[in-house]
C-alpha cells in the first residue's frame, strides 16, 4: 500500500468566531477540506444556515498542496 505525501490542490472548510466589541478574530479553525470549491461552498453554506453562534462565520480557503 502506497503511503500519502501530500494532498493537492483543495479547500479547507473553517470558522472563526469574531469578538463583538473589538471586531477581532478570537478563533480561526479548520473544520474539513474538499477537493472541490463547489462541496465546499455547499456545506459553508448549510452551517451558515444552522448557525447558532451569533459572532461566528465560516468560510473556505484555498490550499495549493498540503505536505504529509
Amino acid at each position: 500500500m502506497k503511503q500519502l505525501e501530500s494532498i493537492k490542490e483543495h479547500w479547507e472548510i473553517r470558522y472563526r468566531d469574531i469578538d463583538p466589541d473589538t471586531g477581532d478574530t478570537i478563533t480561526d479553525t479548520p473544520i474539513a477540506i474538499t477537493r472541490s470549491e463547489n462541496y465546499g461552498e455547499w456545506i459553508v453554506q448549510a452551517l451558515s444556515k444552522i448557525n447558532l453562534e451569533p459572532n461566528r462565520e465560516f468560510y473556505i480557503f484555498k490550499l495549493n498542496e498540503i505536505k504529509l
